[in-house]
């Protein structure tokens, strides 16, 4: 069942909040040591699956997308701010908001596009099958109603 702490809208914009605030941070270098760079990328990870989670909920949709959450993951995609497995979480959030006709409005969808095409072309299976699933709901305009 539903946790009691998806239930109060101010966790999504807390979890959005802090995702923006990693993303407007320098990214750990290699010169602040490997595990700096290991520490972010888990948070980050962590962060992302908790949104992914309230994304796939048809309730916390619109309040996400309202809190202009495709926008910051975005820049954590363009940026490279993520492991795969938080790399992932981020691609099937988009996939997930694409999929809530309402949201769709606020994507610009040549941006993701553009962004995703890049990691249908990655190294790891995973993030390639995430942004082709992705590619394919963009070119296929998945969220408009079909006639009647």
């Amino acid at each position: 069942g539903q946790s009691s702490v998806t239930e109060r809208p101010g966790v999504a914009t807390a979890l959005i909040e802090e995702l923006r605030r990693r993303t407007q941070m320098v990214a750990a270098a290699d010169k602040d040591g490997p595990s700096a760079r290991m520490q972010e990328l888990v948070g980050t990870r962590k962060l992302l699956s908790a949104i992914e989670s309230l994304a796939s909920s048809d309730r916390h949709k619109a309040l996400l997308t309202s809190n202009g959450v495709v926008p910051v993951l975005i820049v954590v995609l363009k940026e490279g701010r993520a492991d795969v497995r938080g790399t992932c979480h981020a691609l099937n959030t988009i996939l997930h908001l694409l999929l809530e006709a309402e949201s769709r409005l606020r994507v610009p969808s040549a941006e993701v596009m553009d962004v995703v095409r890049k990691y249908a072309k990655d190294s790891d299976g995973r993030v390639r099958a995430c942004a082709s699933a992705l590619i394919y709901a963009l070119s296929h305009d998945v969220a408009s109603p079909s006639p009647a």
